[in-house]
């Protein structure tokens, strides 16, 4: 029986011309209610995004940008939202955008840096991760660990990987992505209680991905608990049924070790 089974952890720029017919001068307050308005849409489409809504999200997130092309926010939630709907081209094009504008914000840059180490490009990810650590002022520095963990261990750095993710843990423990990158990381090392443990800490706060029903079924088969492994081979293939992971089961089970 195979127990090291490979594993891979996977957590409309619309230029507008604005004609003034027989005006020489441009009206502030009506660019200023603009600016308002581009605001108001990019922090809507951002709430439409979050609730999964996004045909309305885009619409927002475009109409934001009419108003005002130069909303650095509006960039910025449009290259999350292509970065969800993998248009890989279209998100690099708007975080992009977003750092001209925003040269100082952290949160873009770690959201950047997260979107880069996704497109294999580390060095550079992992030099904006860099940058906000050394944010004095920036709060969520266990998520810049985590996603430097997540981004390590991907690149194949394992030692790296530990260290950042141990580093984010202890700033806030419920970080699910890093508690289950840390029981893919003992398992994949043979230490299969300890595995175990932070599996069991990451379902007190994640909720299940391919990933995690993947790691489950193989956690459960090392212990011989075929039951509770099959429950989680089930729900992957139902909940999951064209990740790589139902994947890599069904060939198990075409070839009798699962």
């Amino acid at each position: 029986m195979n127990k090291n089974v490979p594993f891979a952890l996977s957590f409309v720029l619309v230029a507008v011309v604005v004609l003034l017919a027989g005006c020489a001068t441009v009206d502030n307050n009506a660019s200023g209610d603009l600016k308002k308005a581009s605001e108001l849409n990019a922090e809507l489409g951002k709430q439409y995004m979050v609730q999964g809504r996004m045909e309305v999200a885009l619409f927002k997130l475009e109409k934001a940008l009419r108003q005002n092309p130069d909303n650095g926010q509006a960039h910025h939630y449009l290259a999350e939202f292509y970065r969800r709907v993998d248009d890989a081209k279209k998100a690099d094009e708007h975080f992009r955008r977003a750092m001209e504008l925003l040269p100082d914000d952290a949160a873009l840059a770690n959201n950047y840096g997260a979107f880069l180490c996704s497109q294999k490009k580390y060095d550079h990810a992992n030099r904006l991760f860099q940058r906000v650590l050394a944010d004095p002022v920036y709060a969520r520095k266990d998520q810049v660990h985590e996603n430097m963990g997540l981004c390590a261990m991907q690149a194949g750095n394992i030692g790296l990987a530990q260290k950042h993710l141990e580093a984010a843990l202890r700033m806030n423990h419920r970080l699910s992505k890093a508690r289950l990158a840390m029981a893919q990381l003992r398992y994949d090392r043979g230490h299969f209680e300890a595995a175990y443990i932070e599996y069991k800490r990451f379902l007190e706060a994640g909720q299940h991905s391919a990933a995690s029903l993947w790691l489950g079924a193989l956690l459960e088969r090392q212990r011989g608990n075929m039951a509770a492994a099959k429950a989680y081979a089930v729900k992957l293939k139902v909940k999951f049924p064209d990740s790589s992971e139902a994947q890599r089961l069904r060939t198990l089970e075409a070839q009798g070790r699962f």
